[in-house]
């Protein structure tokens, strides 16, 4: 009960980090042979690993790294899942001295924030990327640490939508319904009522909106929600003109404040106002990057494959080629994982580390 209970405030506030202790955790009956798995300290991220770990019963070792509350994929671009974060948990919870390998398995959507090689060269330990989802950890250690297609790809079912609209839709009630409750009291249902079914609308038909999701995307879909509140308004006289201005103008305001990371809402699409900084080595302001094989330097071995949450890339004699660029998200899981730099998205990428 007390973790649906949690289950449900994190869902509701998921916007917000929620941090769970750091450090190392057991997991059935571990010997030194036993893996050793990583994740990020969102509570709920390593609930959902611990219950995939102990209902499939599996003997190993788990280091939760200090992300600061924030999730995998969140962390890992916001530069809070770093390989200095990894290090730290190795040095402190003394996994060394249970098993005598020295590989981790990390989840694959903190590549765009770790460097293995820097892990290594500080340690001694190897990482290497293990599935999307926790789901798939039983089927990736069956399968002696190889991953198939599908264990790479980020999916966005109904589902997770419907529980990101709800991360959206709660606080602006909140902080939406506030002021109405003080100015316009009579509206308050009215509002509240907008701002679920419009956050529902968003994300129920998140892959069948015009264009990719954006935040005109959502902008424009607030404008539509305005012109039928005005339209029915008007006609059933159901508000007055003032009122209808204030219903109205709320609609165009709900979608653009979704829309602002309305993309983002999954790494299956890029977020439109990325910022990337002179120091990383990137040009910065809004925009998509190509992504560019250099066919020389590649030696085929396959960690873009292993790290592009869209499946981007494919082998081709050995060599890896962009085969669906329309896909691709700019994350840059890939070019910054590739070990002979023979991946560019159009930019600089000595130093992309420092």
């Amino acid at each position: 009960m007390i973790d649906l209970i949690k289950s449900i405030i994190e869902t509701l506030l998921r916007s917000l980090p929620f941090p769970t202790k750091t450090g190392l955790r057991v997991f059935g009956k571990p010997d030194q042979h036993s893996p050793v798995f990583v994740t990020a300290n969102f509570d709920l991220t390593v609930r959902g690993v611990t219950k995939v770990l102990i209902q499939s019963q599996i003997d190993c070792y788990l280091l939760v790294v200090n992300t600061k509350g924030i999730n995998v994929w969140c962390a890992a671009k916001g530069g809070h899942f770093t390989a200095d974060q990894v290090v730290s948990v190795i040095k402190t919870s003394g996994i060394g001295e249970l098993v005598d390998h020295r590989q981790l398995i990390l989840p694959q959507l903190c590549a765009p924030g770790v460097n293995p090689q820097e892990i290594c060269r500080k340690t001694g330990w190897h990482a290497k990327f293990g599935p999307v989802y926790a789901r798939y950890i039983p089927q990736y250690l069956e399968s002696g640490f190889q991953k198939t297609a599908n264990m790479n790809l980020v999916e966005f079912p109904i589902t997770q939508r419907l529980e990101m609209a709800t991360m959206w839709a709660f606080p602006m009630t909140i902080l939406i319904g506030i002021p109405f409750a003080i100015l316009w009291t009579n509206l308050l249902p009215e509002i509240i009522t907008l701002i679920w079914i419009l956050a529902l609308f968003l994300f129920a038909l998140y892959f069948w909106l015009p264009g990719k999701p954006s935040l005109v995307t959502a902008l424009v879909i607030g404008g539509i929600f305005a012109l039928g509140i005005a339209a029915f308004g008007f006609l059933a006289s159901q508000w007055s003109t003032r009122e209808v201005l204030i219903l109205s103008l709320g609609a165009v305001f709900i979608g653009g404040i979704i829309g602002i990371d309305f993309p983002g809402s999954s790494p299956l699409f890029h977020s439109e106002w990325v910022t990337w900084t002179q120091e990383r080595g990137l040009t910065k302001g809004p925009g998509r990057f190509k992504v560019v094989v250099d066919a020389e330097g590649c030696d085929g071995c396959g960690i873009c494959l292993d790290v592009c949450p869209r499946g981007v890339y494919e082998l081709e004699s050995e060599k890896a080629v962009v085969s669906d660029a329309e896909k691709c998200e700019n994350c840059t899981a890939c070019f910054k994982q590739c070990p002979l730099q023979a991946i560019s998205i159009g930019v600089p990428i000595e130093n992309f580390f420092q």
